[in-house]
């Protein structure tokens, strides 16, 4: 997907059967701005907005209760985490997987984060990055996969992650590993990223944000889907 700017309030206009359950996926998009009130005459939807710059969500929408499998009943953070908190898949997904207060307040100012920036510096949470990949990519079903996720581990031990002196990633190796997916638009977010080989897998990327990449300079995806 590649949609730009503002979901119009038309949108789903043509759907009539308002009760049936309805999907729809605008994930890693350059949409802004608001959700509209109109898709509230919607029973029960699920719809995934995470990597947009989602600015405003009604209160119309908040009471939605039956949309995102039944999690709205417990807060509107199911759809996207608020203003000011974070969660790796940018929503309340669980009880054991919800969002989370960044240390800075404006360090999160739209809706949907999947990290906090510090107000000290412009800098980005890398594990939380790295285990959106694992994640998003079928990790449990990777070839090579030792030490992800392993809280008592550096991530810089993890397979295929090599790291500079300062324990920032400047290499993915994934190489032939089983990834199978769409590689997130939060990879370019990495901040020493300089290469990054995923050939021989299962993958699709996006370059949606790629222009936050400052450090890439090889990229390899020979032989993927």
């Amino acid at each position: 997907n590649s949609f730009q700017g503002t979901i119009p309030q038309n949108f789903l206009s043509g759907i009539e059967d308002v009760s049936q359950l309805i999907k729809v996926d605008l994930t890693d998009n350059d949409l802004y701005g608001s959700i509209p009130e109109s898709l509230s005459r919607f029973d029960d939807l699920r719809l995934f907005l995470v990597g947009n710059i989602i600015q405003h969500v009604p209160d119309v929408i908040c009471k939605k209760h039956e949309w995102m499998s039944g999690l709205m009943s417990t807060g509107c953070d199911a759809l996207l985490c608020l203003p000011g908190t974070y969660s790796e898949f940018g929503r309340r997904i669980s009880d054991d997987h919800s969002c989370k207060p960044c240390a800075f307040n404006t360090s999160s100012s739209v809706y949907g984060s999947q990290f906090c920036s510090s107000q000290e510096e412009d800098t980005f949470d890398e594990k939380s990055i790295l285990s959106h990949l694992y994640r998003e990519l079928n990790g449990e079903k990777w070839t090579d996969r030792d030490y992800w996720l392993n809280d008592d581990n550096s991530i810089c031990t993890w397979d295929g992650v090599h790291c500079n002196s300062d324990d920032s990633v400047i290499k993915l190796d994934l190489q032939s590993n089983g990834l199978k997916g769409t590689i997130p638009s939060l990879i370019y977010r990495l901040p020493s990223l300089e290469v990054l080989d995923v050939r021989k897998n299962d993958i699709a990327l996006s370059f949606h944000g790629a222009e936050l990449a400052k450090s890439l300079k090889e990229l390899y995806l020979d032989e993927t889907s």
